[in-house]
């Protein structure tokens, strides 16, 4: 399951942490490659499908594509 998730870029489940409730998650990388934060959509698994789901991956990973280039590690920081 994890080498499946890495394959594609996101991670999904539905009514794992809670019955009734499905989503995906994609992580944000900071420049050194490490994971500095995550993007997740949840729904109602009776809205938010398997099919469902896999329509919104690529919204998703877009997304987490263009906030891993703002280097989102080093803005943290320098915030602090």
């Amino acid at each position: 399951m994890l080498a499946e998730t890495r394959k594609r870029g996101y991670g999904s489940v539905e009514d794992s942490f809670e019955i009734g409730t499905s989503a995906i998650a994609a992580p944000v990388f900071g420049m050194d490659g490490q994971v500095v934060a995550v993007v997740s959509i949840a729904g109602p698994s009776a809205l938010l499908t398997t099919s469902k789901r896999e329509e919104l991956s690529k919204p998703l990973l877009d997304v987490t594509r263009q906030l891993s280039e703002l280097d989102l590690h080093a803005s943290m920081s320098a915030a602090v």
